[in-house]
């Protein structure tokens, strides 16, 4: 599914489902909302990340 730039969403699903999201570097996670607890450091490569949560 492809949403349209400008287009407010919120995802859910009634069972698991697995969502793999491409964006420009620059792009924040949290979308246009303050920095908070769930936004996710710029820059750094998503297996640095995954080594941090083992």
């Amino acid at each position: 599914m492809l949403v349209p730039r400008g287009v407010e969403h919120r995802t859910s699903a009634a069972e698991d489902a697995y969502v793999l999201c491409f964006g420009p570097a620059g792009t924040v996670n949290t979308g246009n909302l303050p920095p908070n607890e769930f936004t996710a450091p710029c820059g750094v490569p998503i297996s640095v990340l995954d080594e941090r949560a083992a």
